[in-house]
């Protein structure tokens, strides 16, 4: 038995997405085996409750911004709030799963010199990349190394900045923002001069995160390479796949001939590539193909992407906008389609919803790109596509409904996956590692 306190990015009851689920499910299975497990999340405000059976303490993030740099540290963390939690439960573990404003180095410091072992997942790109999606420029994989003129001006194109001027403000040594910081001027250009500062401050809040965390789990192969090149040693990682605790009550239903009813689950953003499977079905207006949308909102840039999807949507009849719904219900519900979308335009370690696909008995279109790439087997148990090609996304839809025998083999290809209780093990084999 141990005593188990994990810090997700946000927790139930609000708006949760793959990381969260990961995080309440092995929190429950080590609660059946009887460890003593604890959620700590970040919050607007300090409170106390039970979920599910599961004890859950919040502590304070501000959003009061005085500073950019306030978005790319973790000035605003009550770090006193956290470690009052720590210090009164005495935990064997302190498992991190993500890298962010809300987790301080001070805490995880603080933390080890209490003996409490460290141990973080890396959920998400967001973890080490400023722009979040380890895409180069938007466009290519990056290697994920933390250069900070690179990193810059990929930063800042991001944001819309043209190539040639993102190049030149990345060039501008942090001393310059320091500078314009104390000058306390504001506006576009001011951001722009001062992003090199904002970039080297979060790479420096993420290698005091790394070199604090006695072992990282990686849920993709992938994400041991990364870490490799950012000087972990091979020691302190753990390649740990995603398990799934639920399978469907039902198997998928037969295909009709002349409609395919596609279905996408996750978080309403850019990055998740909803708006190029819209696209791709407005390059085939006329296909029997269906496309329904579970997404979550959390937080008011998904609100909008969300309004901009539906002025993109139009009068397009075969696509349906559902609310976000429980977790518990994702296989069930999915497992009434006959295929699975993950469009995603960054790089995943999972992702969980690839899982929850299987899981339902449904094959799984994807990019091809990160976690997805290694969980899907091209033209056996699913189709990997070009990220950000709408014409192979359109060309790969009119695949599924005009070759009779492709969806069928897909299915066929189909296994279950993974076990939350068999991540459950391998994480408790990591925690007896570090503890001895």
């Amino acid at each position: 038995m141990a005593s188990i306190v994990h810090v997700p990015f946000c927790y139930f009851p609000d708006a949760a997405g793959g990381t969260e689920v990961h995080v309440r499910e092995l929190a429950r299975e080590q609660a059946t085996r009887g460890d003593s497990v604890l959620i700590l999340a970040p919050a607007d405000q300090a409170r106390s409750y039970v979920h599910e059976g599961i004890p859950v303490e919040r502590f304070t993030v501000s959003n009061q911004i005085d500073d950019l740099r306030d978005l790319y540290g973790s000035a605003r963390t009550n770090v006193g709030e956290f470690m009052a939690v720590l210090e009164r439960l005495r935990p064997d573990v302190l498992h991190v799963h993500g890298i962010g404003r809300a987790i301080a180095p001070e805490a995880l410091r603080r933390a080890r010199q209490m003996q409490i072992r460290v141990v973080l997942t890396y959920h998400t790109p967001t973890a080490t990349c400023v722009r979040g999606t380890l895409l180069l420029h938007g466009a290519h994989p990056c290697d994920g190394v933390l250069d900070a003129p690179r990193c810059t001006a990929c930063t800042l194109t991001g944001h819309g900045v043209p190539a040639l001027l993102a190049q030149v403000a990345a060039r501008a040594p942090a001393l310059v923002g320091n500078a314009l910081r104390r000058t306390r001027m504001r506006g576009r250009l001011i951001t722009g001069l001062r992003t090199r500062e904002l970039v080297s401050l979060r790479h420096a809040q993420t290698r005091e995160l790394l070199a604090a965390a006695d072992h990282i789990i990686a849920p993709a192969e992938w994400v041991v390479r990364l870490l490799h090149r950012l000087g972990v040693p091979t020691s302190r990682i753990t390649l740990v796949r995603q398990g799934i605790a639920r399978t469907a009550t039902s198997p998928a239903k037969p295909t009709r001939a002349d409609n395919i009813r596609l279905v996408y689950l996750g978080r309403f953003e850019p990055a998740k590539g909803i708006h190029l499977l819209v696209r791709a079905l407005r390059a085939v207006p006329d296909a029997g193909i269906e496309l329904h949308i579970y997404g979550v909102t959390q937080g008011d840039a998904h609100v909008q992407y969300r309004r901009d999807l539906r002025h993109e949507i139009g009068r397009d009849t075969r696509v349906v906008l559902h609310d976000a719904i429980a977790p518990e219900t994702v296989v069930s519900t999915i497992a009434q389609y006959d295929v699975l979308a993950a469009p995603s335009q960054q790089l995943e370690t999972g992702p969980l919803v690839v899982l929850e696909g299987f899981a339902a008995g449904l094959p799984v279109v994807g990019s091809r790109l990160g976690g997805i790439a290694e969980l899907i087997r091209d033209g056996e148990n699913g189709l990997l596509v070009e990220p950000a090609s709408v014409a192979e996304w359109a060309l790969t839809l009119g695949r599924l409904l005009h070759e009779p025998q492709l969806l069928p083999r897909l299915r066929s290809g189909v296994r279950p996956p993974r076990t939350m209780s068999a991540v459950a093990e391998d994480v408790a084999q990591i925690y007896r590692r570090i503890a001895a």
